[in-house]
């Protein structure tokens, strides 16, 4: 089963306010990206009349594509025009720069076309379009200098000068490329990046294309301590299996329903798989015998001294390597070409306090811990609360409140609860033996108050709670992966596994599926220097979404 998009405009025509628009529903693996090349339009474009995308695509959802040239700010002139031109609207935000990349042009081009666009364009200005380059290069397309742009999203406290330093160009060659920068930059203001350095392209020249790329998954299957455990890695009997084997293969059985759906999208890959066991020894000699030598992307391995080993090889040998399962966030440190697929706790529960601070500001909401200057974790929902509220300039609001809780009494608690709104209670804590007394001390006021008790991960593995606190305290679990099994692709899935393998796929098949088709299918749109491509692109697949962030100029990608 192909859990890919469609290669064919296949979508319906509909009138939607006085225009008409392709409708296109999102598959498994689409990204604005690749929408916008099947319909041969940019992603700002697509954007444009579809504000929600920017939010990241989720399948089933409908997108306006619109149908006619007329409505995409580009009409043909008439003949009198020498019959080789057409028009272009500069739309909002659109500069020189990335009017010439959408056609494949040069500014120079422009310039010719247009001298009175020398010094910028402003939105709404009709400009020429030279299609008689346009048709030369389709006649005769010809090896040239490709102009690569990509767009930045300002952030607070960036400057020209840092965003030279970190995609590598002049701070006058990004004010070029943005019509001067006349009002200097501003937080939220998206910005074109031109050329990136040979470190950090978007287009490739041909060296980096390939037309297979091989690929090396390092997994803990334990070989030599599984006799049933055959060369297939079928499962015909689990009991018989080493139960940390399982986990390997139930990764590697998503990471083959990925290669099918890709090979089945028309893309080939070489794909070497080897078992690391849980000896570093083992990578080592991977490494010492040249098993990885000329490999183009690794997965895995899973454990961390294995994984520093092999991410320090692919670091000198710039071979972009991932880790899918949770790992500390120092193998980001100093090398980039590394990606972590698990969200850190710190990361997850930043994002935790931006969602309550949007949508429970005006509850009451507290923070439980034993040592709150000690509890990053209490610290980063914090920090992300409050600045979201200062942010919106929210004046209704409520603050959040701090509270120091170690055992015994909890009649400071009660102080600070409300009996008119929800409780909502955030207690960032793995101490079970304090989760449990605290949970059953609020337990005891559930007539009185209103809960909303957020809690840790590791809180499900707890045994000793009693199940009745977690459904009186409507306690909740943050986590960096779910998978809807109410969902058709979901369904479509497991039937699909379950075909092929005679099981149901388990969280680690999602898993496997998830990483191998977001990874392999951005390492054959990008090439080997894909990196670029993954900042700003949110993809939401079967178990887990995909937004990954640069955690410093020099260090790795870290999912969001």
């Amino acid at each position: 089963m192909l859990f890919g998009q469609a290669e064919s405009i296949d979508s319906s025509i509909v009138e939607k306010n006085g225009r008409k628009y392709y409708t296109y529903v999102v598959e498994q693996g689409n990204t604005l990206y690749s929408i916008s090349k099947k319909y041969k339009i940019s992603v700002k474009e697509i954007e444009l009349h579809n504000p929600g995308v920017k939010e990241g695509l989720s399948i089933g959802d409908t997108l306006y594509i619109l149908a006619v040239a007329k409505d995409k700010g580009v009409k043909k002139m008439k003949m009198e025009v020498n019959g080789n031109v057409i028009v272009h609207e500069v739309q909002k935000g659109q500069t020189l720069y990335a009017i010439a990349h959408i056609y494949d042009l040069t500014i120079v081009d422009l310039i010719e076309a247009n001298p009175g666009v020398k010094d910028g364009v402003k939105e709404g200005q009709l400009i020429k379009i030279p299609v008689a380059k346009l048709k030369k290069q389709e006649a005769a397309p010809v090896v040239q200098e490709e102009r690569s742009v990509r767009l930045h999203l300002v952030k607070s406290k960036e400057t020209l000068y840092s965003l030279s330093q970190l995609y590598k160009v002049s701070a006058e060659e990004i004010k070029s490329a943005n019509n001067g920068l006349v009002d200097g930059l501003k937080v939220g203001q998206e910005i074109v990046i031109p050329d990136p350095t040979n470190d950090l392209p978007i287009h490739k020249d041909s060296t980096e294309m390939k037309e297979v790329y091989k690929i090396a998954v390092i997994l803990p299957f334990f070989l030599d301590l599984n006799d049933t455990l055959h060369a297939s890695l079928k499962i015909n009997d689990k009991e018989q299996v080493l139960s940390k084997s399982v986990v390997a293969i139930q990764f590697y059985q998503g990471c083959l329903m990925a290669l099918d759906s890709l090979k089945k999208m028309g893309m080939r890959f070489d794909v070497k798989v080897y078992d690391s066991g849980k000896d570093s020894n083992v990578v080592d000699g991977l490494i010492e015998k040249g098993e990885l030598s000329g490999v183009d992307l690794i997965l895995g391995p899973f454990y961390q001294s294995q994984f520093t080993r092999v991410a320090e090889y692919a670091r000198k040998k710039k071979i972009h390597i991932v880790s899918p399962v949770p790992l500390s966030n120092k193998v980001l440190l100093g090398n980039s070409y590394t990606s972590k697929v698990a969200t850190s706790d710190n990361i997850l529960f930043r994002n935790l306090g931006e969602y309550v601070s949007k949508f429970y500001h005006t509850e009451n909401v507290l923070v439980i811990t034993k040592y709150f200057r000690a509890n990053t974790l209490a610290n980063s929902f914090k920090k992300a609360y409050n600045q979201n509220l200062f942010v919106k300039g929210d004046s209704i609001g409520n603050g959040l409140k701090e509270i120091k809780w170690d055992n015994g009494s909890i009649d400071g608690i009660k102080a600070q609860l409300s009996d008119s709104v929800f409780n909502i209670i955030l207690i960032p804590s793995n101490d079970q033996v304090y989760v449990t007394e605290l949970l059953s001390k609020l337990n005891l006021l559930k007539d009185k108050y209103m809960f909303k008790i957020i809690g840790v991960e590791n809180w499900m593995k707890y045994t000793n709670v009693d199940l009745e606190y977690y459904e009186n305290l409507h306690v909740s679990i943050p986590t960096d992966a779910f998978i809807d099994y109410e969902s058709q692709a979901v369904k479509k899935f497991i039937v699909s596994f379950n075909n092929q393998y005679k099981s149901f796929p388990e969280n680690f098949s999602f898993l496997g599926f998830d990483v191998s088709f977001y990874f392999l299918k951005l390492l054959n749109e990008g090439g080997n220097r894909f990196e670029p491509l993954m900042e700003g692109r949110k993809e939401k697949y079967f178990s887990r979404n995909f937004d990954f962030f640069k955690t410093g100029i020099e260090s790795g990608y870290e999912n969001s």
